[in-house]
């Protein structure tokens, strides 16, 4: 319960709070995406990605198995949160987020998940420049589906 009612805290501010540490990283060593933290400033990434700390507020919309899927994303450092709706489900789903980095780009993995029907998403993406995001695409239910993305602020 106080998972959800500090993801809604954050939705209702519209933006994460500097320094507001909502999910953690995972351990030293392990294969997972390589975080990106706050005090790295602009990390670079494969080739000649780049990402900047802070990625805004973007809405993305994706379909999955032929169910269509909205989600609202508020980023702020290498956190954030994402609320996804879809008319499959009987309330919005809120999860936790993590910006990453792997070879040819980035990906946000969700976390901490809300409904008990509803399992993680995972986002890959690429950048054109510093918090312009391109080629984004859904891979979290088999193979990857494509992203439509609008950034918000």
């Amino acid at each position: 319960m106080f998972l959800f009612q500090r993801l809604l805290s954050l939705l209702l501010a519209s933006t994460l709070l500097p320094g507001a540490a909502v999910i953690g990283l995972p351990e030293p060593g392990t294969t997972e995406p390589t975080p990106i933290s706050r005090s790295d400033g602009l990390k670079q990434g494969i080739g000649t990605q780049a990402v900047s700390p802070d990625l805004g507020v973007h809405r993305l919309e994706w379909t999955v198995g032929g169910v269509d899927y909205t989600g609202k994303l508020w980023m702020r450092d290498d956190r954030g949160v994402l609320r996804v709706e879809t008319d499959v489900l009987d309330r919005s789903i809120y999860q936790e987020i993590a910006l990453n980095t792997e070879a040819g780009g980035f990906v946000l993995q969700g976390q901490d998940v809300n409904h008990p029907n509803y399992d993680p998403d995972e986002f890959r993406f690429q950048l054109d420049a510093p918090d312009e995001i391109r080629s984004i695409e859904h891979c979290s239910a088999g193979p990857c589906v494509p992203v439509e993305e609008t950034r918000l602020r």
